[in-house]
């Protein structure tokens, strides 16, 4: 009984495999290639997964779709910041130049997620960042606090040299007699 089933199923299904395999290959391509524009998507190309607080960092994405996006930055899966908020974006590769601050916590579990304004539920998201301190920067903010301790201790120095000597007084007499 089981194989009356299953040859009756590749009947039924040999004229609709033998029409689709008719179609001439750009029908076929032109047939997937409008599905796919039909589906909006955002795709964000990620050359680093190290960002550099103080540096400026190119974000890249890839969309078929023109329209108003925001750039948002979450940490831990939580919005943490809005790199960006209004942002044209057209169909094709878009880029943007984040100039990253310099206090910019550093640690990692950081992703960007790009996003159209219309709220239509489309996003992409980027691999886990981590974000470290810029060496350079970090020297100079040591050297001028360095530069500044040495300066109030210079300070401190100085008064302590330019202060005027004091001597105790002499002792009092003794009255007479004692």
């Amino acid at each position: 009984m089981k194989k009356f089933f299953l040859i009756l199923a590749l009947v039924a299904w040999l004229p609709l495999l033998s029409a689709q395999a008719s179609a001439p290959l750009w029908a076929q391509a032109s047939t997937l290639l409008n599905w796919a524009d039909t589906i909006k998507a955002i795709r964000i190309e990620q050359p680093t997964d190290i960002i550099t607080a103080g540096k400026e960092q190119i974000i890249t994405w890839t969309c078929n779709f023109t329209d108003t996006v925001r750039i948002d930055l979450y940490r831990n899966e939580m919005l943490y910041a809005t790199v960006e908020y209004r942002v044209a974006s057209r169909a094709g590769v878009n880029s943007f130049v984040w100039n990253v601050p310099a206090n910019f916590p550093k640690g990692g579990g950081y992703r960007l997620v790009i996003q159209p304004l219309n709220g239509d539920g489309v996003s992409g998201k980027s691999n886990l960042l981590t974000v470290k301190s810029d060496k350079k920067t970090s020297k100079k903010i040591l050297l001028v606090a360095g530069g500044l301790i040495v300066a109030a201790g210079l300070t401190f120095l100085g008064i302590q040299l330019t202060k005027p000597k004091t001597r105790s007084l002499p002792e009092p007499p003794l009255p007479d007699g004692q």
